[in-house]
């Protein structure tokens, strides 16, 4: 697995879960699949990216939005 996710898909998995409003489910997965592939992440590195990143659309469970519809090329007019 670590030779498929580096350090750099763990980050870009981090601001995806930030930019879409994330869930719980979400976090414990990447933590999980960070450390199979080497790469040590806690809640501070949450905690840090959420400073820096914006929400860019509240993705079912924590909003009304479905990520099928946040996905489609006319996501942005919901």
């Amino acid at each position: 697995m670590g030779h498929i996710i580096d350090e750099k898909a763990i980050v870009n998995g981090l601001v995806g879960l930030h930019a879409t409003g994330g869930s719980t489910n979400h976090t414990m997965h990447l933590v999980a699949m960070a450390r199979a592939a080497g790469v040590l992440i806690d809640w501070d590195d949450f905690a840090e990216l959420s400073a820096v990143v914006p929400l860019l659309a509240r993705v079912y469970p924590n909003g009304s939005a479905d990520v099928n519809h946040f996905h489609a090329p006319a996501a942005w007019a919901f």
